[in-house]
């Protein structure tokens, strides 16, 4: 699909009737159930700090698009001109922008980027954002518009958007950029990026409700201006909060800088949410202590609701915790690399899993296989640690081990994957039996 498509419907655009963004003229594609059509979303502020990514424009933010384009080409401005100002009009428009400014304030991204409100990213600071999804065109999934980004790795027509445009749009992109990803699976399309090495995992501010009126009490929950006991079933509280803590934690340790991202991990300057005067968000205070230390209560889950993977205030405890050992945790490739690395130099001493056991406040930590004659029998001597056996073997493979360089050590396992040792380490009390173990090894 081409990712430049304003030349070819400047006619259609002209005479464009008010109502009708899914009109035949304006068709690029269909193909199976899903159905595109062309309105002006393809201007890329390359200038940006923070980058708002939907799913696809719906209805109303094609109309006014489509509407702001058809009055500039009546008056005769540029390609350029038309592109720019018709996505700036339609981008989050309607009434959902008046819930998005709300929840980007609450968060502290005015206070980050040194601005009055969020509402100004829509007019007078407009060079600060940029408005995308991840259908950059108006997308109809059975004759409604597209809901969820889940198939947008899967299904044809939709990958050939993630890839042509979306991926096209972050390689023009700053690399200081945040993306704050809104409405079902569009963290994921993220994500699949970071894998690819088009993103930093940081650069992802992931846990933002979509904006939209159908999600409204998500929304007013998210907010503080409803309580949990007045949530309907349609509601999981626990899932908001879990994203919400993931979200406020990074932000509190990050800024919003014009300077490229290092990988998480190390020592970074930490800045202070700030939310708007009007909302009512949690204390700066109540923030700053949930990321540097997390209560028994919150440790029995330790999964991020989001993606299944180890919350990124529990690894950054970790991180810190293991280098009080002086040992270090390498940073993970991406959000989700299966294994959390712990070495000592050039040596790898253990492996944490990022996504096993973290349910139950458990981590399952691996280690040479030469260590289980020497851990073995410490381990009943050892509150909140276990054997973690493999099926039918002391041992237990994969190649995320290749730390280990520990292929063939034991003639019990026949696959030709690094050899390891498992032990589960109960931290639902805290962390110092992960630190305890940790200096036996």
């Amino acid at each position: 699909m081409d990712n430049n498509q304003l030349n070819k419907h400047i006619e259609a655009l002209s005479v464009y009737a008010n109502g009708f963004p899914f009109c035949e003229e304006l068709s690029i594609e269909s193909r199976g159930n899903i159905d595109v059509y062309f309105s002006p979303f393809e201007h890329v502020n390359k200038q940006a700090k923070v980058v708002l990514v939907g799913i696809s424009p719906g209805a109303t933010q094609a109309n006014i698009a489509n509407l702001k384009a058809s009055a500039l080409i009546k008056t005769g401005e540029s390609i350029d001109s038309i592109s720019e100002k018709a996505k700036q009009s339609g981008a989050f428009s309607g009434a959902l922008r008046n819930n998005l400014i709300r929840l980007l304030d609450y968060i502290g991204i005015n206070s980050k980027l040194g601005i009055d409100s969020c509402e100004t990213l829509f007019n007078e600071n407009k060079h600060l954002l940029h408005s995308t999804s991840v259908f950059r065109y108006p997308t109809l999934q059975a004759g409604k518009p597209i809901s969820s980004a889940k198939k947008g790795l899967s299904d044809p027509l939709l990958k050939q958007m993630v890839d042509n445009c979306l991926a096209d749009e972050v390689r023009q992109l700053p690399q200081s950029a945040f993306y704050l990803p809104m409405g079902q699976g569009v963290d994921k399309i993220l994500l699949a990026l970071c894998e690819r090495g088009l993103l930093n995992r940081n650069q992802l501010l992931i846990g933002l409700p979509h904006p939209s009126g159908a999600n409204a009490e998500r929304v007013a929950y998210f907010l503080g201006e409803k309580a949990r006991d007045k949530l309907s079933d349609k509601t999981n509280a626990d899932t908001i909060d879990d994203a919400k803590r993931q979200l406020l934690t990074q932000l509190n340790r990050q800024k919003l800088s014009g300077e490229p991202l290092k990988r998480y991990g190390g020592t970074q300057q930490r800045s202070r949410i700030i939310s708007a005067a009007q909302i009512s968000a949690p204390s700066e205070k109540g923030i700053e202590k949930k990321s540097q230390s997390v209560s028994a209560a919150s440790l029995s889950s330790m999964v991020s609701a989001a993606d299944g993977f180890m919350l990124e205030n529990i690894e950054q405890q970790i991180r810190e915790h293991v280098a009080e050992l002086s040992l270090e945790a390498i940073p993970s490739k991406s959000r989700t690399s299966k294994e959390l690395a712990i070495v000592r130099g050039d040596n790898t001493v253990a492996y944490i899993s990022r996504k096993t056991g973290l349910k139950k406040g458990v981590l399952v930590v691996t280690l040479h296989p030469s260590m289980s004659s020497k851990l073995d029998s410490m381990t009943s001597k050892m509150s909140g640690v276990s054997i973690s056996p493999g099926k039918g073997s002391r041992y237990i493979s994969s190649s995320n081990y290749k730390g280990f360089d520990s292929k063939g050590y034991s003639p019990q396992l026949t696959s030709n994957e690094h050899q390891a040792v498992a032990y589960k380490v109960d931290v639902s009390g805290g962390f110092n039996t992960l630190k305890s173990f940790l200096k036996a090894c």
